[in-house]
């Protein structure tokens, strides 16, 4: 169970931000003082392999596609709220890329060692384990009633997206191109909004 301090300015925040920078600080320790993970097995670096920076800028067109696609299909934009601007653009991005694509990823590396290469990327079954967790952990939530429920349709989308994301990380053995893309993908339609 992680802390939850009371912090007077995050009183009047609805977001998650307590929660996220937890996430991180416990991320941050476990690479820096425990064996583990080395900070290159977990993608702690700004070491970023320089093949991987075309799939993704192609890999953030596609994103923008599917955020517009969704915004203009039935979704629409939200009104533009200065909070969720702010914590989409920073926080999801930098903890779920920690969790996910650093540690996760990294650990299930060192327990599925055999790889193929997949469009130039050496990809193991972690890869796949770590996008299936990521769209467990965006599918599952507390209904009005307090009931868990399961949301199938979000569970695929997030995990097509945990592959990809883990594909990056593995291509550029980096987080910072996952975070970059992870926060863009959050913040464009809230970025849009400005404009509405």
């Amino acid at each position: 169970m992680l802390p939850n301090i009371n912090w007077g300015f995050l009183k009047n925040l609805e977001w998650n931000w307590q929660g996220k920078f937890w996430s991180i600080v416990w991320c941050v320790l476990f690479i820096w003082f425990t064996k583990f993970l080395s900070k290159e097995e977990s993608g702690f670096t700004w070491k970023i392999n320089k093949s991987a920076w075309l799939p993704f800028i192609i890999i953030c067109i596609i994103g923008i596609g599917v955020q517009l696609s969704d915004i203009f299909s039935e979704n629409g934009l939200e009104k533009f709220d200065k909070e969720a601007f702010f914590y989409q653009l920073t926080m999801p991005g930098l903890a779920e890329e920690m969790v996910y694509r650093g540690v996760i990823l990294g650990l299930l590396n060192k327990v599925f060692v055999s790889r193929k290469n997949i469009l130039g990327a050496q990809v193991g079954w972690g890869l796949l384990i770590q996008a299936i967790i990521f769209g467990g952990g965006h599918s599952f939530y507390f209904d009005d009633l307090g009931n868990i429920q399961f949301a199938f349709v979000p569970a695929i989308i997030t995990g097509i997206i945990g592959l990809v994301i883990g594909w990056l990380r593995e291509k550029s053995g980096s987080i910072v191109l996952p975070i970059i893309f992870h926060n863009l993908f959050n913040v464009f339609p809230r970025f849009l909004a400005l404009f509405v």
